[in-house]
């Protein structure tokens, strides 16, 4: 199965946002972020829940970034 994908995104925003599992969900896995250029306010990406998170040419703020920590 493919991973979920979000790619060629670029922009100014506040935040990266959220990625909580849906009501009912421990988790989300096997999530792929690619090609991302943005500039925003606060970097942090909340991603609890989430295992398997890639980043694949990701820029935050001019600076290659990558995925968070997964959680204990």
């Amino acid at each position: 199965m493919m991973p979920p994908k979000s790619s060629r995104i670029g922009g100014r925003f506040g935040q990266l946002g959220t990625m909580p599992p849906n009501s009912g969900q421990k988790e989300i896995r096997d999530v792929l972020l690619k090609n991302i250029d943005l500039q925003l306010a606060d970097r942090d990406l909340k991603s609890g829940g989430v295992q398997d998170l890639v980043f694949d040419h990701v820029m935050i703020n001019e600076r290659q970034r990558g995925a968070p920590a997964a959680p204990v």
